[in-house]
């Protein structure tokens, strides 16, 4: 690390902005901090081995029923 870096404070922020590009706030986001939307989040559960379902469609395979 070159050493004008050695004391650089490296920082991670979550901007939201509203539909006309306005910001509407800033959050501080830890380094382990997953952001995303919700299909970015389902692929990457994907491929850690995770599956997602909705709590009632889960129910309804345990029972043994199915929607299809």
């Amino acid at each position: 690390m070159p050493n004008n870096q050695k004391n650089a404070v490296a920082s991670r922020i979550m901007l939201a902005f509203d539909y006309t590009g306005k910001i509407l706030f800033t959050e501080d986001v830890p380094a382990d901090a997953f952001v995303g939307d919700i299909n970015k989040f389902r692929w990457f559960a994907g491929k850690l081995g995770y599956l997602m379902f909705k709590e009632n469609e889960l129910l309804e395979m345990l029972k043994g029923g199915s929607k299809q």
